[in-house]
C-alpha cells in the first residue's frame, strides 16, 4: 500500500474496503439468490417426473432418453461452478463501482453516470406500470 500512495495519495484503505465489502455483499445476495432458485426447480422436475408430466421409464422416447446418460451428471458440476463463477463476477462487479464511487478521481464521472442510469430506471420503470396498467384494460377491450 506505501508504494500505491505515491502514484495515487488520494488512494485510501477506505477505497479498498469499499471494494470488498460491498462486493462482498452484493455477492452474498447474489449467491442466496441463485442457490434459492436452485431449491424450487429440481423440486419441480422430481414432482414432474413423479406424475409423469416429463417423461420417464414408461415413456415412448425411453430408447432415446437413455443416449448419453452421463452428460446428465454434468448438471451437479455446472451448478457448482455457475454458483462459484457467478460470486465472484458479482464480487467484482459491485466492488469495482463501490471502489470507482469512493475513489476521488473518478467520483464525478461515476456519480454523473449512475444519476443518469438511474433516472433512465425510474422513467422506464415507470413506463412499464402505466403500459401493464393499460394493456390489462386494452385486452379486455378487445373483446367486447
Amino acid at each position: 500500500l506505501q508504494n500505491l500512495d505515491s502514484k495515487y495519495p488520494e488512494l485510501t484503505i477506505w477505497n479498498l474496503r469499499a471494494f470488498i465489502l460491498v462486493g462482498g455483499l452484493g455477492a452474498f445476495l447474489g449467491a442466496t439468490y441463485v442457490a434459492a432458485s436452485y431449491i424450487p426447480s429440481a423440486i419441480s422436475l422430481t414432482m414432474q417426473f413423479r406424475t409423469g408430466l416429463q417423461g420417464s421409464l414408461r415413456d415412448e422416447k425411453f430408447l432415446m432418453y437413455r443416449r448419453a446418460q452421463e452428460t446428465r451428471t454434468m448438471l451437479y458440476g455446472a451448478t457448482a461452478w455457475g454458483l462459484l463463477l457467478s460470486v465472484v463476477l458479482l464480487w467484482i462487479s459491485f466492488g469495482s463501482l463501490a471502489f470507482l464511487v469512493t475513489f476521488d478521481m473518478t467520483r464525478f464521472l461515476v456519480t454523473s453516470i449512475l444519476i443518469n442510469i438511474i433516472g433512465f430506471l425510474i422513467t422506464w420503470m415507470i413506463k412499464e406500470i402505466l403500459l401493464s396498467v393499460f394493456r390489462h384494460r386494452w385486452y379486455r377491450g378487445f373483446y367486447r
